[in-house]
């Protein structure tokens, strides 16, 4: 009994941070066409970076001011401006606790990285050409310079290349953050928070962290 309550509590976190395969790239497939308008209406192209390699602190990630779970009023201001004044999800995330869980144990957990596979992203209407993370950023060296971008552009079709984080899940949600990136000053780094609801998934909102 006691090696069944050790094992329980080794897969417990790792049932946390998992999903299956089909719901991942659901969920991926959902901010492409939804948050990104890519393959929408038209036919699209886009560049998938395979792995998601993190340069930034874990700090970084947090959208709570203090090492707590729970949100601040000061914490409620700023997301005000990053959810572009989502106020009904800001009054939600104030009030229910496994939503500010998942947030907190996301940011927590960014470091975790995966390979995505861009054959599995459901879009008829999009071009999906994959990169390694290793050759997309051995195209810059050291620098980032807009010749570098011009280079990339022209030898994969299109301009606008993506990255997506391991998803963290639990019960009635899951976090993803996913980089969009199109040139030197042309960019944004966003978390996106699902909500299951009726069985299916849909976006509750974006969290913008960065933006150029």
């Amino acid at each position: 009994m006691k090696y069944l309550i050790k094992i329980a509590l080794i897969m417990f976190p790792i049932c946390v941070f998992s999903q299956d395969t089909e719901t991942n790239y659901t969920l991926y497939s959902k901010i492409l066409s939804e948050r990104l308008e890519l393959g929408k209406e038209v036919k699209d192209s886009v560049v998938i970076v395979d792995q998601f390699v993190n340069f930034f602190n874990i700090d970084d990630f947090s959208v709570f001011s203090s090492k707590s779970k729970a949100v601040s009023e000061i914490d409620l201001q700023t997301l005000y401006i990053q959810t572009y004044k989502d106020t009904i999800f800001l009054k939600r995330l104030y009030k229910e606790t496994e939503l500010q869980k998942i947030i907190s144990d996301f940011a927590a957990n960014i470091k975790q990285d995966l390979k995505i596979l861009p054959e599995k992203l459901q879009n008829p209407n999009l071009i999906v050409y994959p990169i390694t993370a290793k050759k997309f950023n051995l195209f810059f060296g050291k620098r980032r310079t807009p010749k570098s971008w011009e280079k990339l552009s022209r030898k994969y079709g299109s301009n606008k290349f993506i990255e997506f984080s391991k998803i963290t899940y639990s019960e009635n949600f899951a976090v993803i953050y996913y980089a969009d990136r199109c040139g030197g000053l042309c960019g944004s780094g966003n978390i996106v928070v699902f909500e299951k609801v009726n069985g299916l998934w849909k976006i509750l909102t974006e969290i913008n962290l960065v933006m150029s």
